[in-house]
């Protein structure tokens, strides 16, 4: 929301600087005069949140800027005498045309100075922030996500192994337990004999008897 704020500010000080020539441009003086002095507020209250200055008229914020050593001294002048011209516009109608050109002309100036001031504090308080980061990165050591950097491949390579192992398993060895109850049971079962063979007598074969006639 912060940096929100100072974007809205800072577009509301570029637009009060175009408003201010085109009113001269019009010769309507003392509106441009009077819009100076609103842009000039706008820039004062932007220097005054980074200045951390406590709300106040616009005559004391201007002078604890300059204290604080955020403007200087020529800036201070000009931011003074911007806010002359235009409390002259409001209360006592002044519609000059050599005050409202005054008016612009210091307010071109200092808007330019804003500008290059305020661009360069953004610069410098990103290039804290980066500094600030790097080195909390640095103190940080050995964390999490280092273990986990390590971690990765480890289990990568360890996975790679259970699956070649699954795919080729190659040699399986016997099971102990398997090989002894099959040696068990083999000296367990009884020795078959074959049954003889009947082997037949050898057959004889008698001698013809011959009997004799008697004559």
């Amino acid at each position: 929301m912060e940096n929100t704020g100072r974007i809205t500010s800072w577009d509301k000080i570029q637009r009060g600087v175009k408003d201010t020539e085109r009113l001269i441009g019009q010769k309507q003086y003392n509106m441009a005069m009077v819009k100076a002095r609103q842009t000039l507020e706008y820039m004062v209250r932007c220097l005054a949140e980074k200045a951390c200055v406590v709300d106040g008229d616009l005559l004391n914020t201007i002078d604890e800027l300059y204290k604080g050593k955020w403007i200087s001294k020529s800036t201070c002048e000009h931011y003074h005498k911007i806010r002359t011209i235009g409390n002259k516009a409001v209360h006592e109608g002044n519609d000059n045309a050599y005050d409202a050109n005054q008016a612009y002309h210091l307010l071109s100036q200092e808007v330019y100075i804003f500008a290059d001031h305020y661009a360069s504090q953004r610069r410098r308080t990103s290039s804290r922030t980066s500094s600030n980061t790097r080195r909390r990165r640095k103190k940080r050591g050995f964390g999490p996500q280092d273990l986990i950097r390590i971690m990765i491949p480890v289990l990568a390579i360890v996975l790679l192994l259970i699956v070649i192992r699954i795919f080729n398993p190659g040699h399986k060895e016997e099971d102990p337990k398997t090989t002894t109850a099959s040696t068990v049971a083999t000296e367990q079962m009884p020795e078959t004999t074959a049954p003889p063979v009947e082997t037949e007598p050898p057959t004889t074969v008698a001698a013809p008897i011959y009997k004799a006639n008697d004559a």
